[in-house]
């Protein structure tokens, strides 16, 4: 196929019909990939618990809208935002420790 744009001495990237991979041949493991998500949840699960044991001395409290700000911000980290600093922050140390929290999730 020919472009007018394009010099015919420059050769294409793709082969016509070559754009979109092939399915992989094999089925995948399904059980390993449910023993890998309850891993992750579990290792998720036990920051979580550390970081909100490491606030009470500072006199922070963890709510279910904190891990929801966080897990937000991961989200938008995921699709290229920048995540930071993590919404819903009530003062400078609670922004401190939500953002340090997403910070070693990150991690």
């Amino acid at each position: 196929m020919s472009r007018p744009d394009i010099p015919e001495n420059i050769p294409a990237l793709f082969k016509h019909g070559t754009e979109i991979p092939e399915a992989p041949p094999s089925k995948q493991d399904f059980t390993a990939l449910k023993n890998e998500a309850k891993r992750v949840v579990k290792r998720i699960t036990t920051i979580i618990g550390e970081h909100r044991h490491a606030s009470e001395p500072l006199g922070i409290e963890f709510y279910s809208e904190d891990i929801r700000s966080v897990l937000s911000a991961l989200r938008d980290h995921a699709r290229g935002g920048p995540g930071l600093p993590v919404p819903g922050a009530r003062d400078e140390i609670h922004a401190h420790v939500l953002n340090r929290l997403f910070e070693e999730l990150v991690e």
